[in-house]
């Protein structure tokens, strides 16, 4: 079932009961720039004086320009920070809250508030600890993260030029096919009816939508969607095959998925993360994504795994900080993209993180089994039960005083996952805000 809403006289309520089972990132103001259309209407509601406080936390409103990137260039000197050797000190308090809360949980952080300061001639560097940290999980939607790192990786490979990449991202169209079926994630589309307004549709992508490369991008990483992420694997692929004759026709494209065999087309796409990951300083052995995210998408490129540790997640989340994930263009964009700007959910939806703003990407995957008298389902799965995060948190919202990097995965068995995230959120966040943990 499609839900609307109207920007007029039920604007504020309607908008309000739909938003609340929905996260949506890069700052509202950017439509102009990148052409997702759908941050128009959330823009309308962001903005609109009488519904803005209930629709958006604090941390949700910045706009594009105050979205930067906290250790490009931050010390007076252009002293540059480098990755720190892990903390003993913050490495044990982490520890010890996973063991409280979710034993055999993957936890790891970077303190990264004050990344350089000078006093005479030593150099007080960003603090980083974890627990569990370079054991593997399923990265699950988590590597949708590696999935735009490759692409990325592909545009500035091919355009190197800033303006021919941002031609692309916005210019290119893509139609979804059979890469998006089958898939039940809804996403958002914005239909202009007037000056005044217009409709904001939810419903899972079909065949036959047609939107720019920079809204797939969004419909990936803010929505989730399985069917947005198989199309942008598709786009990789293109890329790598076609080279220096990308973007090429659509009879080209079918030309060249008819020729290709499932193998080789899995062979080249695992080639294109691999270099990607590789590119990035990364560990391909912690951080890849050679999957696609249906079983229709695994058929058309078989499947070759998806593997995250929190560790690489930090180190992923911290070269975007640092503007070294391919260059300042690329880390600013990403973290634009991871941006949230409406309601939040599972680590995200701590209360504690109101006035924060969050750059994020989750990811679950539960598996039930027969056991009476236990109800199972999402983020409560009795024989699977995994919920995975990767964020950056700055509080306050403006001119933050604290700054940090954080990745989890968790798996509790017959807990509410999503409600454990928050609390481990909140503990978290009270660890970097109230405590001095440099050694």
């Amino acid at each position: 079932m499609i839900k609307a809403i109207l920007f007029r006289s039920l604007f504020t309520i309607s908008l309000v009961c739909l938003l609340g089972t929905n996260g949506f990132s890069y700052p509202l103001d950017g439509f102009e720039r990148t052409g997702i259309e759908r941050l128009k209407g959330y823009y309308y509601a962001a903005f609109d004086s009488t519904a803005r406080k209930e629709l958006l936390p604090d941390g949700a409103r910045l706009s594009i320009g105050l979205v930067q990137l906290s250790l490009h260039n931050v010390s007076l000197y252009n002293i540059p920070v480098t990755f720190p050797q892990y903390s003993p000190s913050l490495s044990k308090a982490l520890s010890a809250l996973v063991h409280e809360l979710a034993p055999g949980a993957s936890l790891s952080a970077c303190d990264i508030s004050n990344p350089t300061t000078i006093i005479s001639t030593s150099i007080s560097r960003p603090i980083c600890g974890h627990v569990n940290g370079n054991a593997n999980f399923v990265a699950g939607s988590v590597g949708k993260l590696v999935v735009a790192l490759t692409i990325y990786h592909q545009l500035a490979r091919l355009y190197p030029q800033l303006e021919d990449r941002i031609n692309i991202l916005k210019n290119r169209l893509m139609t979804a096919n059979e890469f998006v079926e089958s898939d039940t994630h809804d996403v958002p589309f914005w239909i202009q009816t007037d000056k005044e307004g217009g409709n904001l549709e939810y419903r899972p992508l079909q065949t036959g939508d047609t939107a720019n490369l920079w809204s797939y991008l969004d419909w990936m990483l803010s929505a989730s969607s399985n069917g947005a992420a198989n199309m942008v694997m598709r786009e990789i692929l293109l890329m790598k095959g076609f080279q220096k004759n990308y973007p090429p026709s659509l009879k080209d494209e079918k030309d060249w998925f008819a020729k290709t065999s499932p193998g080789a087309r899995a062979n080249l796409f695992t080639s294109a993360v691999k270099e990607a990951v590789d590119s990035a300083g990364l560990s391909f052995e912690h951080f890849r994504q050679s999957s696609l995210y249906t079983s229709l998408g695994k058929r058309l490129i078989p499947s070759r795994g998806s593997i995250a540790s929190t560790n690489e997640l930090v180190k992923f989340l911290f070269k975007v900080e640092q503007g070294k994930v391919i260059d300042f263009f690329t880390s600013l964009e990403l973290k634009r993209l991871l941006y949230l700007t409406q309601s939040r959910s599972r680590y995200g939806a701590a209360p504690v993180l109101t006035e924060s703003a969050i750059y994020f990407k989750s990811g679950s995957l539960y598996k039930c089994q027969s056991e009476k008298g236990y109800q199972c389902g999402q983020f409560k799965g009795n024989k699977l039960n995994l919920l995975n995060a990767a964020a950056i948190v700055e509080s306050p919202v403006l001119n933050p005083k604290f700054r940090y990097i954080v990745a989890l995965s968790t798996n509790q068995l017959k807990k509410d996952a999503g409600e454990l995230h928050q609390r481990l959120a909140t503990r978290v966040h009270q660890l970097f805000t109230n405590s001095s943990l440099r050694d």
